[in-house]
């Protein structure tokens, strides 16, 4: 259905820069760190390790109470889901992640 394409991407980003906000998903491939910017209203965004090493994720503008805004993929298979909604990001669905 190419009407839901837009919706139905994915990107590996491997351990720097920061995160396409182009595509729904992205997929890590090693460790290291990386950065989730600003989205639009609404928009989903999943996050998933697919090696065994951690990723540690800086969220620009994050919706959870306390921390340094902060999400940890410390294994593989580790996911996450989180919409933007009202200038931050929150997590609506989580397999493993560290929030902080």
């Amino acid at each position: 259905n190419e009407s839901l394409t837009p919706l139905n991407n994915s990107k590996n980003t491997a351990n720097s820069g920061n995160i396409d906000l182009s595509t729904t998903t992205t997929y890590f491939t090693a460790g290291g760190t990386t950065t989730l910017q600003d989205g639009v209203e609404g928009q989903i965004k999943v996050l998933t390790q697919t090696a065994s090493a951690s990723m540690v994720v800086t969220v620009a503008n994050y919706g959870w109470a306390t921390g340094a805004g902060t999400i940890t993929l410390a294994a593989k298979g580790a996911s996450c889901t989180l919409q933007y909604t009202n200038g931050h990001w929150y997590c609506i669905g989580n397999n493993g992640c560290t929030f902080a």
